[in-house]
């Protein structure tokens, strides 16, 4: 499954690592992508 966030910030980065691990495939568009969540 494509997942996609925008934004992810504190709770949306463990989210993302989840759906990775679980073999999916996570596109994220931050602003700021200099300051991960």
């Amino acid at each position: 499954m494509q997942i996609g966030f925008i934004g992810i910030g504190v709770m949306g980065r463990p989210m993302c690592l989840h759906l990775l691990k679980a073999g999916h495939t996570v596109t994220i568009f931050a602003r700021h992508p200099e300051k991960p969540g």
